[in-house]
């Protein structure tokens, strides 16, 4: 008995492992044949519903992957990542009171993730909670002083709210922090054509093309939220 639920064990590894590599090489529809088979064989193991959720928003299957999220956090409630990956999910679903449910679970896991706080922060943003929002990008900025997309968001934010005045103020000091932002340069665009100053709007939308890189990647940059991108974390098993 004790041969057979090891050698049982070893095939259940072996198909995960494969699983992640083909994540690795990004054929994300052959891992989610190597996860079904691990999830057939144990489906009380958390990590085969994780990766096949990450396959699953790789597809852009955003239900599918937040339910795998989900089983995969039934199984172990205490793996900030996935968390963060239902979030996202649930944010291309355009669910954000639900994403910013799981961003405080994933804080309370891991309180120095701050791509975590700047991501609520825009859910809350997109909320038109604009004060909850700007009490976000207050703590963010006192916890990390010299993160630039912390400063711009809230000039965003101060542009919902119709306070150009300030929303002028925190860009400038996020292109003193970053001047090679290109969110930030494309927000000063808008301010400029708002304003109908035309010179400033075409040096300012230069700039916003020529410092976004045309490369960025699913893996590492998440989707647009209004003129913002949400961080996400993913990253591919190695």
């Amino acid at each position: 008995m004790g041969t057979m639920s090891t050698s049982a064990q070893y095939r259940v590894d072996r198909l995960v492992t494969a699983g992640r590599s083909a994540l690795y090489y990004e054929d994300f529809v052959l891992s989610i044949k190597y996860f079904n088979l691990a999830i057939g064989a144990k489906p009380y193991l958390y990590e085969p519903w994780y990766y096949r959720s990450v396959a699953k928003f790789n597809l852009d299957d955003f239900t599918g992957a937040e339910s795998d999220a989900t089983e995969a956090l039934h199984l172990n409630p205490y793996i900030n990542d996935i968390y963060d990956l239902r979030a996202i999910c649930r944010i291309r679903q355009n669910r954000f009171d639900d994403a910013i449910a799981d961003y405080n679970e994933a804080i309370r896991l891991e309180p120095r993730n701050r791509n975590y706080w700047f991501n609520r922060a825009i859910c809350q943003m997109e909320n038109k909670k604009y004060e909850a929002a700007q009490q976000e990008l207050d703590t963010i900025v006192e916890k990390w002083k010299d993160w630039s997309n912390a400063y711009s968001l809230k000039a965003e934010v101060y542009l919902h709210q119709k306070d150009t005045v300030q929303a002028e103020k925190w860009l400038d000091k996020s292109l003193q922090l970053n001047p090679y932002d290109g969110d930030a340069w494309t927000t000063r665009a808008y301010m400029a054509l708002a304003r109908k100053e035309w010179k400033t709007a075409d040096e300012a939308l230069t700039k916003s093309l020529h410092f976004k890189c045309p490369w960025e990647g699913r893996k590492s940059v998440g989707p647009r939220i209004g003129s913002r991108k949400m961080i996400i974390a993913l990253q591919l098993p190695e």
